[in-house]
């Protein structure tokens, strides 16, 4: 009787450990997606040279993500054009959330969602009055 006892918690204890292996978040660069809340990935970092192909494979390999949550620095900004037009094609939703930041490149993937949010605990505010950008120099 112990033995079965002892053979079920082991099969218990093993099923836990593949669930929560399974449940696992997943990074693409500087975007995350936590199973979790499968409808939304994160950026959370730098915008840089690769980060247009990792939110490509992020939504390649998740295509339900319909959020797209915003804490970053900023970095290449058009690297941050590319993302912030797959954004526009894919219909994504774009929040900043109250403790996160969205500065330079960022503010362009935010600003190309006709809906982007700003998070204020359960409630949010349509296009925030604090978001920036870097201003641009062209050459002559």
């Amino acid at each position: 009787m112990k033995a079965i006892l002892r053979s079920g918690f082991i099969a218990l204890a093993i099923m836990g450990l593949a669930v929560s292996a399974s449940a696992a978040t997943e990074r693409f660069g500087p975007f995350i997606y936590d199973p979790q809340t499968p409808k939304d990935l994160k950026l959370a970092g730098q915008i840089d040279l690769r980060s247009a192909l990792n939110f490509r494979r992020a939504f390649d390999a998740h295509p339900e993500i319909e959020r797209l949550y915003l804490d970053s620095g900023g970095g290449s900004v058009q690297i941050a054009l590319i993302i912030a037009d797959d954004v526009h094609r894919a219909r994504i939703s774009t929040f900043i959330g109250r403790s996160s930041r969205c500065y330079s490149a960022c503010a362009y993937i935010f600003s190309r969602d006709r809906h982007g949010r700003l998070l204020a605990g359960s409630e949010y505010i349509r296009y925030p009055p604090k978001i920036g950008t870097q201003m641009m120099k062209t050459s002559r």
